[in-house]
């Protein structure tokens, strides 16, 4: 069971973003060479590049949280010890957690 919820998670945070970002690229793409080889904009591929760039954002933030990598005040961070760091990213990854679930509540 691990295994498939390995690869779900592998798919989600690795797989489709770069699928997405690819995706934006080329809409991108398309777009200038319509709107100035053409002079014919496409609007379709407008919302879409829109689109594919919000997700970019919110699954680039999942691999950046999967991989520890979000910024944060690494100078006041490094003046703790390692279980204080631990408490304070426990802290604020459950205070995130308590954000999201009061956005998701609304937006349902």
């Amino acid at each position: 069971m691990k295994r498939v919820s390995d690869r779900i998670f592998n798919f989600l945070e690795v797989h489709l973003p770069t699928f997405v970002f690819m995706l934006l690229i080329l809409t991108v793409s398309v777009q200038v060479f319509s709107r100035y080889v053409l002079n014919h904009p496409l609007p379709k591929f407008f919302e879409l590049s829109i689109y594919s760039f919000v997700w970019v954002i919110y699954l680039g933030a999942a691999l950046a949280k999967r991989y520890n990598r979000h910024i944060r005040f690494d100078i006041l961070n490094q003046k703790f010890s390692q279980k204080t760091r631990f408490v304070i990213d426990i802290f604020f990854d459950t205070l995130t957690s308590v954000v999201f679930v009061f956005m998701l509540i609304p937006s349902i």
